[in-house]
């Protein structure tokens, strides 16, 4: 028989009795030590490496914007995007403690899905230089996203510049990050404790 509980009179200000010991490992919260880390071993798991960037498809021809139909551009924008989503899905699985509560969990990264992609774009690209740096590794000039990103590639590009004159560290970005994620969003019940 394994004692789980320890019976002492000796012990001051108790009753002379020790807690019970933890069930589980996962039976505390993390420290708050774990979860920065957590969170930055997330966020470098999800991004490319630098080494392999994709350049196959960038170029630097201000005339690129003009060429094709709207319907290649379309084309490219939903592929960044739907690529993007799985690879975000795959970085807030890695958030600890999304994965607990199973209800709203997929209205909760849904709904904080454009946030997260246009920031951690920002985060990754390089304005000065023109170059937009996409989950996947493709590397793309600001001009091959005008018409498949319309109106908002500008503003994507002077959010990326805002960020970066910043000069967020790694760890502060990716607090900034799960931040985003869980925000309140609407439609969302608080549960119930």
């Amino acid at each position: 028989m394994v004692k789980e509980v320890v019976r002492t009179d000796s012990l001051k200000g108790r009753r002379g009795r020790l807690p019970s010991k933890p069930k589980a490992p996962g039976a505390f919260p993390p420290s708050p030590g774990e979860s920065d880390r957590a969170l930055v071993r997330a966020h470098v798991d999800s991004n490319p490496a630098m080494s392999s960037l994709d350049y196959s498809r960038f170029q630097a021809n201000p005339e690129y914007q003009m060429n094709g139909d709207d319907t290649q551009h379309i084309q490219q924008f939903y592929d960044l995007l739907t690529g993007s989503m799985e690879i975000i899905r795959g970085w807030a699985e890695k958030i600890p403690g999304f994965l607990t509560p199973q209800t709203g969990q997929d209205l909760l990264f849904e709904s904080a899905f454009l946030e997260l992609f246009v920031l951690r774009l920002a985060y990754r690209s390089n304005p000065a230089e023109g170059k937009l740096i996409f989950c996947n590794g493709v590397v793309l000039n600001r001009l091959q996203c005008v018409r498949g990103f319309g109106e908002w590639i500008d503003s994507i590009v002077e959010f990326s510049s805002n960020l970066q004159s910043m000069n967020i560290d790694i760890s502060a970005f990716s607090c900034i990050a799960a931040l985003a994620m869980v925000t309140e969003r609407h439609g969302l019940k608080e549960q119930k404790s």
